[in-house]
């Protein structure tokens, strides 16, 4: 990924951009059998079933970032995984590797993430829907307006800062 992107993923911002990315789409397939002996396929569903790479954190609360991650890890719960510019699924991080001799304010890491699904189909990387601010309003309206909650809104857009008034022409991130 060429342009600045922060990843977020359990409500924890991950602050540089990942080396690499890779997004793994899978399909998954029925089979019935017919009466006459014939196989019939269908497709259950197609979606994103991993997405892995690597990043660098770096500054004074790298490490910090990384404790964050890995408590994440090993609470084995999903969580919304969001990439701007790309989407947000809802993942468990299923790896988390260090892969270079740590240094001051300096870690490379190694990262994988499996989507979860319900079981009657998959969850696809669906891409961010966004919603231009007019003059005067507030988040509380976008919220109202939209029907995502207002908490919602205040963790798909870190960068606002008061709720209460947003510059005209401000993109916010409604789901």
């Amino acid at each position: 990924m060429s342009k600045a992107t922060v990843m977020r993923f359990g409500g924890l911002n991950i602050p540089h951009n990942p080396k690499n990315l890779k997004i793994v789409r899978s399909k998954k397939i029925n089979s019935v059998r017919l009466i006459d002996g014939e196989d019939r396929l269908s497709d259950v569903f197609e979606g994103v079933s991993k997405i892995y790479g690597t990043a660098e954190l770096y500054g004074s609360g790298c490490f910090g970032v990384y404790e964050k991650l890995l408590r994440l890890r090993f609470q084995n719960r999903s969580e919304i995984l969001a990439i701007p510019e790309v989407g947000a699924v809802r993942a468990v991080l299923s790896d988390l590797t260090v892969l270079c001799e740590a240094r001051k304010d300096f870690l490379e890491i190694g990262f994988e993430f499996r989507t979860v699904t319900d079981g009657r189909k998959a969850e696809k990387l669906m891409p961010y829907k966004t919603y231009t601010a007019s003059e005067g309003e507030s988040l509380w309206d976008i919220a109202y307006n939209s029907g995502t909650a207002i908490e919602k809104l205040v963790e798909l857009n870190p960068s606002i800062r008061n709720i209460n008034s947003l510059d005209e022409g401000k993109e916010v991130r409604i789901y």
